[in-house]
């Protein structure tokens, strides 16, 4: 399934939540909707942004305090999961798996990107936490880089 039809899939399945009395969006339908619109976002090509924010800003605006809790949860465990696998005692480890934590900080990225674009707030603290794991893990992933080359 490509980008384009998975976040299509997640928004047809956020307009059958909606139709209930009193929907509650998870986090899960927040991942499945960040994730494909951030990365479509990121790769710069035409997938009608505008109308596909107007639509979710429409469909979210009756249950915009679940939609946002719902938001706000996906991205404080997307940013543990990047966060907590930033540890110098494991990536000093020649096992250490660079692959996930990268994937993991892509992932994250297109969630945030995401956020910005559906004008979504961030929960205190999460762009700090995410700057200081950067930071640590930057110079780490840059010499398991240069082994690899």
């Amino acid at each position: 399934m490509n980008l384009s039809q998975a976040l299509q899939d997640a928004i047809s399945d956020l307009e059958q939540l909606a139709k209930k009395k009193s929907p509650h969006p998870s986090r899960l339908h927040a991942r499945d909707i960040l994730i494909p619109l951030g990365t479509l976002a990121a790769l710069g090509e035409p997938f009608g942004q505008e109308e596909l924010v107007q639509r979710l800003t429409k469909l979210t605006a009756p249950f915009e305090d679940r939609w946002q809790r719902a938001v706000a949860e996906e991205l404080q465990l997307a940013c543990a999961e990047y966060v907590t696998s930033v540890d110098e005692h494991y990536m000093k480890l020649a096992n250490y798996d660079f692959d996930y934590t990268s994937s993991a900080r892509e992932r994250l990225a297109a969630r945030l990107l995401a956020c910005d674009i559906l004008s979504c707030e961030l929960p205190p603290g999460l762009s700090d936490q995410i700057e200081r794991a950067d930071l640590i893990y930057r110079p780490y992933r840059e010499r398991y880089e240069e082994t690899r080359s």
